[in-house]
């Protein structure tokens, strides 16, 4: 798969992050870098622990990376999931954080098959 397969893919903007990044090895090397980030891993452990301070900034932090490698469906789905838990007040979560695992692991099993 290349890079703008890539994007299609995971519904991002190749040409946004090209332009950042200038070239196709590079946006793949950095697109790459995103699998060995730990965010998501905190965001999982944080809600089992029912954390939800921490889950907030793991959410956050995932949506700020999502952004910066243009990975628009992932960073959408993070902005909502990050605004619950900014004022969190026990309100049900579990579609939006569905919702960004299922755009996480679209861009997860994409990075597997990039060339």
């Amino acid at each position: 798969m290349t890079v703008r397969d890539f994007y299609n893919v995971i519904q991002g903007s190749y040409d946004e992050f090209l332009g950042r990044v200038g070239t196709e090895e590079r946006a793949a090397k950095y697109i790459r870098m995103f699998k060995m980030d730990p965010t998501f891993q905190e965001l999982n452990d944080a809600i089992a622990a029912n954390d939800i301070p921490t889950a907030f900034r793991a959410i956050h932090t995932l949506k700020g990376l999502s952004a910066n490698l243009a990975m628009t469906a992932l960073h959408e789905s993070s902005v909502v999931l990050t605004e619950i838990f900014r004022n969190y007040s026990g309100q049900d979560y579990s579609a939006a954080l569905e919702d960004v695992k299922e755009k996480y692991n679209t861009v997860i099993s994409a990075i597997d098959s990039l060339n």
